[in-house]
């Protein structure tokens, strides 16, 4: 698979490439503000030029930073079971890292433009920059850096597009999977990271404001560049969340299943095991204990859990779905719930909607139940979050490992 330029230059070419991989990037930074700091003393600029060096330096290095993360994370990718999203996730990678360097492309008319700008219009800012010492030799290593910065540039906003690009085409073939077919829910993780990755691009920039804040078009098209990486990386982000990160089977298993059974220890690791009601959001279990159960103390000294979806025909024992989850879980608490209440809201609906008969009962009778039966949430019910790690699922006696890690 290819690499972009700059992970080719920090792992092929010295001194970089005599260091350990994530040390290379803390080099490149280092001698990068020598060399700054030099030119800066060499050619007598005013300490505001070098600390403004320093500033482009040290950006340029963060997104060096991200895209080497970038780049690794793209090529670890697993390829999903599902032919349809194996063929998405393979296109994305071949993309990204095009033969052709579409994103040098994409950094020329950036660079092309910056230079349009600074010698028609942005004089001024140059001598702003170089404290009025134009010196040829001194613009040329200007360009040069200001080339490292469209490169970069071009870099993030190809990754962005490229990554919204995959998402869309993710979404769609994802309802055409046959019944154990699947992107596993770690790699649909990975992906809204990248897409989080994506996004620092663009916020990056905006460390770039001291350097153009004299100049309103400049810093405009600092602001706009970050929108536009936040406008493509945000609705990629909801794109991959709304992806099942399990087999369509399995969906069908907890959509129609009623009881889950929670397998709980305390820290001496003695077993306790009850039913509960649940539902099945996104990527996530959610399930109600009360604030008085056993379930809720043994989870207080110890967060991992086993949760049973079993459904049985009682005309064929053969006849069998379950699934068995294991993870780490989470008890929402008034503060954390407010940050979450977006998501705690589709949790609500969907109580309502697969227990709407208990959801109504328990609600309009609920003064004649003891304190510890009633619903209400933090005070007689908490909310787990179950965040699944491990997976085996059963069809007709067989039971079927499925990979998630």
């Amino acid at each position: 698979m290819q690499k972009w330029v700059n992970e080719i230059i920090l792992e092929k070419v010295p001194p970089f490439s005599w260091v350990p991989r994530g040390y290379n990037v803390a080099l490149q930074l280092f001698i990068m503000e020598i060399v700054g700091a030099s030119i800066g003393i060499l050619f007598s600029l005013p300490v505001r030029s070098i600390l403004y060096g320093s500033l482009v330096i040290f950006v340029v290095s963060l997104w060096s930073f991200l895209a080497f993360n970038i780049g690794s994370t793209v090529r670890r990718l697993k390829p999903p079971s599902a032919p349809l999203e194996r063929n998405v996730i393979d296109e994305y990678q071949k993309s990204l890292f095009h033969p052709r360097r579409y994103e040098f492309g994409i950094a020329a008319l950036i660079l092309l433009f910056i230079l349009s700008y600074l010698v028609l219009f942005g004089r001024d800012l140059v001598s702003h920059w170089l404290g009025g010492n134009l010196s040829p030799i001194l613009l040329l290593l200007v360009t040069l850096l200001l080339w490292d910065i469209s490169y970069r540039l071009g870099l993030g906003l190809w990754s962005a597009i490229i990554a919204f690009k995959r998402s869309v085409n993710l979404t769609r073939v994802s309802k055409k999977r046959s019944k154990m077919r699947y992107t596993a829910y770690p790699e649909l993780k990975t992906l809204k990271r990248l897409d989080l990755i994506n996004l620092s691009f663009g916020l990056v920039a905006l460390l770039l404001y001291p350097v153009g804040s004299t100049d309103i078009t400049f810093f405009t098209g600092l602001l706009g560049y970050a929108i536009v990486i936040l406008f493509f990386s945000v609705l990629s982000f909801i794109k991959i969340g709304n992806i099942p990160g399990f087999p369509t089977e399995i969906i069908w298993l907890l959509n129609e299943s009623k009881f889950g059974y929670v397998g709980t220890s305390d820290k001496e690791m003695r077993p306790h095991l009850t039913p509960v009601i649940f539902v099945f959001v996104g990527h996530t279990i959610y399930f109600v204990i009360s604030k008085i159960s056993k379930k809720l103390r043994n989870i207080r000294e110890n967060d991992k859990i086993a949760f049973l979806v079993d459904m049985r025909d009682p005309n064929n024992l053969y006849n069998n779905r379950a699934v068995l989850f294991t993870g780490k879980v989470k008890v929402y608490n008034p503060p954390n719930a407010i940050f979450n209440i977006y998501q705690l809201l589709k949790v609500r609906n969907k109580f309502y909607k697969k227990y709407p008969k208990y959801m109504r009962k328990y609600k309009t009778e609920e003064e004649k139940l003891p304190h510890a039966w009633r619903t209400t949430l933090f005070v007689s019910r908490m909310l787990v979050k179950l965040e699944v790690e491990k997976m085996v699922y059963w069809r007709e006696a067989h039971p079927i490992r499925l990979p998630l890690m």
